[in-house]
């Protein structure tokens, strides 16, 4: 249950054996695991994605999580071989504040970032402007708007 869209106003009156189906992942990418780190950021919305990328590095590769949830219970362990760093936060602002406070490791970095659109805009402004992170090196996803139906839009530009 996520807010009043058209999936979680289906949720709420769904009845056991009903089915939904889902397309995607649209926008997948493939980051490839050969940097030096990887800096992973999102809310809910994101941890699937997350996980997934997570799964993918190898052993020895190092991640850095920050992961947003309003809810304790949606927090997890995430499956990896790689070296993760796992940071948890209950609000955007303290995710978003988190990022900005983090002294990125040495070496070429990849970030990605995937959540509520006002959300990841301002992590890529940190990262690439403030931070100065490889604008090349980024991929910044607006999973949802808040007060937006069906949004998703790459923030990369």
């Amino acid at each position: 249950m996520h807010g009043d869209g058209p999936v979680a106003g289906w949720a709420a009156r769904a009845e056991p054996g009903q089915r939904v189906v889902i397309a995607g992942p649209r926008g997948s990418m493939i980051v490839p695991v050969d940097y030096a780190w990887h800096l992973f950021a999102g809310d809910e919305t994101a941890l699937p994605a997350i996980a997934r990328r997570l799964e993918e590095l190898p052993a020895g590769a190092r991640a850095i999580v920050f992961a947003q949830t309003g809810d304790a219970a949606d927090r997890r362990v995430f499956d990896s071989v790689a070296d993760v760093e796992l940071r948890w936060f209950d609000g955007s602002e303290a995710l978003i504040a988190a990022v900005r406070a983090v002294e990125l490791p040495a070496g070429e970095g990849y970030a990605w970032c995937a959540g509520e659109a006002a959300a990841m805009a301002t992590l890529r402004r940190v990262l690439v402007d403030e931070k100065g992170h490889d604008r090349h090196a980024i991929r910044a996803a607006a999973y949802w708007k808040r007060g937006a139906v069906a949004h998703h839009e790459n923030l990369d530009g």
